[in-house]
C-alpha cells in the first residue's frame, strides 16, 4: 500500500493544493480549492502528475515493460478532476485497467468538460460505461447517450474493459456480466424504487419528490426508446 503526497491532473509539475493537516478525515477537498487564491494561508505547493507517469513509477517501477500486467481496479475520486486525470492516463494506463469507476458531478472542473467527450475517450479505449446505481443496478451510457446526462448531478460512472476480455469466456466475462445487470436494470423499469428518492431516468440518482414523478417518465421512456 503506497501513499503519494501530489495532485493528479492532465500535466506533470506542481499545483497548489489545501493542506488539510488539521482536519483529518476531510475527503472533499480539492485543486479546485486553492486556484481563485492560491497564496491563502491552508493551500500549500505539491508535485502534480499525471496518471501514467504514476503508474510508470509507482505501478511498474520505472521499467520499460512491453507486457505491463493488467489493473484490475482504477477508481478515481479527485473533486471534480476526474476527467483531467482520465485525460492524463489515456495514453498508457487505461487500455490495461480491467474495471474503472470514477464521480461525474457539477465541482472542480467538470462544468468545463462535456461528459459524452468523456464517455467517447472511453470507448475508444475498450470501456463500456454505465451508471451505477444502488442495490446493484447499472444503466448504460455507451451507445445510449441522452443530453440530460451533462445536467451532471452527483453519480458514479462504472466501466468495464471489453478489450481484455475477449479471451475470457464471453457468458462470465465481467464485461458481459455488467452488460447483463443493465438488461435486468432494464427489464425491471418502474419496479425500481428507492426509499425517499425517484431515478432521474438513468439510474443516477438524486433527491427527489412528487412534483418529479412525471419528468422521470418522460425519461425513463426517452431511454428505453434509445435502447430498444
Amino acid at each position: 500500500f503506497r501513499v503519494t503526497n501530489a495532485a493528479m491532473s492532465d500535466s506533470n509539475g506542481e499545483a497548489y493544493f489545501p493542506n488539510a493537516a488539521n482536519q483529518l478525515g476531510v475527503e472533499f477537498m480539492g485543486l479546485s480549492d486553492c486556484q481563485k487564491n492560491p497564496e491563502k494561508s491552508d493551500c500549500q505547493k505539491v508535485n502534480q502528475i499525471m496518471l501514467d507517469t504514476f503508474v510508470e513509477k509507482h505501478v511498474d517501477g520505472g521499467g520499460d515493460d512491453t507486457s505491463p500486467p493488467i489493473i484490475d481496479i482504477l477508481s478515481i475520486d479527485v473533486e471534480g478532476y476526474d476527467y483531467e486525470v482520465l485525460v492524463g492516463g489515456a495514453n498508457r494506463t487505461l487500455k490495461r485497467v480491467r474495471y474503472l469507476e470514477f464521480e461525474i458531478n457539477k465541482g472542480g472542473r467538470w462544468p468545463e468538460h462535456s461528459l459524452q467527450v468523456a464517455i467517447d475517450m472511453l470507448s475508444d479505449a475498450g470501456f463500456a460505461c454505465y451508471w451505477a446505481g444502488t442495490a446493484g443496478h447499472l444503466w448504460r451510457i455507451t451507445g445510449c447517450f441522452l443530453d440530460h446526462f451533462e445536467e451532471k448531478y452527483w453519480s458514479n460512472v462504472a466501466c468495464a474493459n471489453r478489450r481484455l476480455d475477449r479471451d475470457n469466456d464471453s457468458s462470465s466475462s465481467l464485461a458481459a456480466r455488467m452488460e447483463r445487470t443493465f438488461q435486468e436494470t432494464l427489464a425491471a423499469g418502474s419496479n425500481i424504487r428507492y426509499d425517499n428518492m425517484q431515478m432521474d431516468g438513468t439510474d443516477g440518482i438524486q433527491s427527489c419528490g412528487p412534483d418529479c414523478r412525471k419528468e422521470f417518465r418522460r425519461r425513463r421512456n426517452e431511454f428505453k426508446k434509445r435502447t430498444n
